[in-house]
This record gives C-alpha cells, structure tokens and sequence, in this order.
C-alpha cells in the first residue's frame, strides 16, 4: 500500500501501523506548524487502509471532507488526504503513478482528456500503418521476384535479336560474294591489267639493259620497282582465290550463330514458362495482399481524418 506525498514527491510504502505529528509518531513533520503535536495515524484493518484523525487542532481531510476525530475511515484507491500543509495521495497499486491521481482543473482535465483520445487515435494510425508495412513487404517481395524473371526474359530476348542481326549480316555478305563471283573476278582482272602493262614495260626495259651490258646499279631501280609490281599482282590473285573462301568463313559463322540462336531460344522459352507458372502462383497471393493493403489505406484514411477533427 502506498502513500505518496505531493509536496516531497516521496512515496512511502506501509505494512504496519504509522503514527504521524508534528513531534510525535513515526512520521515528523517539526517546520509544520499547521500540524498537531500527535495528529493522526494510518493503520491495517482486515488487511485493508485506514486513517484516523486524532483529534487534531486544525482536523484531517479526506477528499476535502473533513474527519471526524477519533473516527476510523477505510481508505479507497486514489483517496486525496490533508492534514496540516501535508497532500497525501492513497494507492493499493504498486505501480503508482501519481500523474493519475493529481487534482486538475475541469479545463485542465478534459485537455488531458482531449490529449489522451489523441494519443489513443495516433496509436491506432500508427498500427494500422505498421499493420500496413508486412503486406506491403510481402507483395515488394513477390512483384520484385517476377520483375527479376521478366529482365532475364527481356536479356534473352535482346541476345536473340542481337544473334539473328548477326546471322543477316553474314547471309547478306556470303550471298554477296556467291552471286557475284563473276563480277569481283572481272573487277580484279580490270584492277591488274595496269600491273600487267607495268610489268612487261619494266622487264623490256631490264632486258634492253642486258642487251647494251649496262652496270647493275642502273637495273637495281628497276628490279625493285618490278618486284613490287610482282607482289601487287601476287597479292591480287590471293584475294581473288580468297573470295571462295570467304564466303565459306561467313557461311561457318552462320551455322554457328544458328546453333546459338538455337541455345538461346531454348533458354528464352524455358524463363518464359518460368515466369508464367510463378505468376499463375502469385497471382492469388498478389490479388490477396492488394485487397488486404486497399482495406488497410482505407482505414488508414478514416483514421488519419479521425486524427484532424
């Protein structure tokens, strides 16, 4: 049982019989002058509070009504007593909270009240926005897990369309060169017949040299000269017999990007009917936790204009 004093803020706790005076008991109060030498006493009865006023000079109150001397009064929870300049507060709760049990203006008790209903419906918005919070995980959780499948669908894709790009470019160049043989053997011929006119000039010239017996170092210049006709032609004939085989590279090359067009459809197909069973399994859940969050927003907006009135 507690007795809390208002003016110490003390709160004692008592099990047994205590006196209290202004000189005498086991409560003292020496700088009180309002209170009696041997004012009164608190004391168990069946286990239960009471007070008594000991015939006192200026009397003890009990919620403002004042006691009759020597009379013995039981003792309620939240009982207000004063006696001499002393405010004391009676409690059967051990978690006292004096705050409770102050005495408030009726002003000051319905803006405590006013703050309390508040209180009460800033703690139901903040539930039901914490209620909100799980749901709103969970469908993240589920749509992100989709949006992941469907990138990787969108990844195969883009590779495919990259791969069939590729497979074009080398159909077009191949059938390029295989359609048009003829004409890129004349052309290499049209673009030699200068090399050749070169070619026979130098060696008339070379030969016309050795007929006069001239020194070497007047032929050098031109056997250089014709050497480097020799090997422009050569290198002619070798990109002539050249084109067969390029062809052949770029007709490889599609048959290899076939196959990884074959490899990637296969994977696209295979996310495709990934993402479709999970959102044949999630479309349940999903549909669940929209309906779930739209019932919680629209408690949550009652709740937030309940809040502003």
């Amino acid at each position: 049982m507690i007795l809390y004093f208002k003016q110490t803020e003390e709160i004692i706790e008592f099990k047994t019989d205590i006196a209290f005076g202004r000189v005498n008991g086991d409560m003292t109060f020496p700088d009180d002058d309002l209170c009696s030498s041997s004012h009164g006493r608190f004391f168990l009865q069946n286990n239960k509070a009471h007070i008594q006023d000991l015939g006192s000079t200026n009397g003890t109150f009990l919620n403002k009504q004042q006691l009759p001397a020597q009379e013995e009064v039981e003792l309620q929870e939240g009982d207000h007593i004063r006696f001499g300049e002393q405010e004391v507060i009676f409690s059967n709760n051990p978690n006292f909270d004096p705050s409770e049990f102050e005495e408030v203006s009726k002003e000051q008790r319905g803006q405590q009240l006013l703050a309390k209903v508040k209180k009460q419906k800033e703690n139901k918005l903040h539930e039901l926005e914490a209620k909100k919070a799980g749901p709103v995980k969970s469908l993240q959780t589920l749509q992100s897990e989709l949006a992941q499948i469907a990138e990787k669908q969108s990844m195969a894709s883009k590779l495919l369309s990259e791969i069939e790009q590729k497979i074009q470019s080398y159909q077009q160049k191949a059938e390029h060169i295989e359609n048009n043989i003829t004409e890129i053997n004349r052309t290499f011929e049209i673009k030699k017949k200068p090399l050749y006119d070169k070619q026979g000039g130098l060696m008339d010239q070379l030969r016309l040299k050795d007929t006069v017996g001239a020194p070497e170092e007047e032929k050098i210049p031109l056997q250089k000269e014709l050497d480097e006709v020799n090997q422009r032609l050569a290198e002619f004939d070798l990109e002539k017999k050249g084109q067969p085989l390029k062809a052949k590279q770029f007709r490889q090359k599609i048959e290899s990007y076939q196959g990884k067009k074959l490899e990637v459809m296969a994977q696209k197909d295979k996310i495709e009917q990934f993402l479709q069973d999970k959102k044949s399994q999630y479309s349940p859940q999903i549909t669940k936790l929209k309906e779930e969050i739209a019932g919680l927003d629209s408690l949550i907006g009652k709740a937030q204009e309940d809040l502003k009135r």
